[in-house]
């Protein structure tokens, strides 16, 4: 499939529906034109700010959970880096993230390859979050699949900021689906970390990693770390 081909799938994909599902079916348009088995898309990924858009399925968002658990791995890289990252036979080696890359290897055996692309907008230089695909294949992409995944995502990037620019940074929560599964696994892991920090007379930040720690150290999903939180009596 030709640059522009994937593109216009991109595009399609944007107008075949309604706001609140538009960042599943960009990832799903992603994995059918890319040749990919899963996708997950997230804003301001390498920050504590981070909020998921879309997981397109519970590996995509498990690689996602783990990824914010550990505080490192290829979607935080590219975040920050604003190039892409691949991560090949993650299973055969050590990665270059060790706690993220043991607990893939040991959680999702599957998984052969990662691509992570930077979300950034036309004419700009720093992205604005990440997309992960995975494969349960070990192929790497050449230089034209490379250009094909490139141009998805600033496509993909274009079409967010168009189509839901007004949402970003606001108070209300943001109308993608599935709601429930984007707050549990990010909105309320903040404002566990808030509760925790206000407990223990702690910065934020630093309630955020114990929430992680203790999730990591349990092998539990941060989302249950901090739902636990919530039942405990203040």
């Amino acid at each position: 499939m030709s640059v522009a081909r994937v593109v216009r799938s991109i595009e399609r994909a944007a107008a075949a529906g309604d706001e609140a599902g538009l960042p599943h079916r960009l990832c799903r348009a992603m994995c059918e034109s890319l040749d990919m088995d899963g996708a997950s898309m997230s804003l301001m990924t390498h920050t504590e700010a981070r909020q998921l858009l879309c997981a397109s399925g519970d590996e995509a968002l498990r690689l996602e959970e783990l990824q914010y658990e550990s505080g490192e791995g290829p979607c935080m890289t590219t975040s920050e880096s604003g190039t892409p990252v691949v991560c090949a036979d993650p299973g055969e080696y050590l990665t270059e993230w060790p706690i993220f890359g043991s607990r893939m290897r040991e959680e999702l055996p599957r998984v052969a390859l990662v691509l992570a692309l930077p979300l950034t907008p036309s004419g700009a230089r720093k992205p604005i979050g990440s997309v992960d695909l995975l494969r349960h294949t070990p192929a790497l992409p050449g230089d034209q699949r490379m250009a094909q995944a490139l141009a998805a995502a600033r496509s993909v990037t274009d079409i967010l900021l168009d189509r839901a620019l007004r949402h970003f940074g606001g108070t209300e929560p943001l109308p993608w689906e599935p709601s429930d599964v984007i707050d549990a696994h990010w909105g309320r892991a903040r404002q566990a970390a808030g509760r925790l920090a206000a407990r223990r007379n702690i910065a934020v930040p630093d309630a955020l990693a114990l929430l992680r720690a203790r999730a990591f150290a349990t092998g539990r999903p941060l989302p249950q770390v901090c739902a636990d939180l919530f039942d405990e009596p203040t």
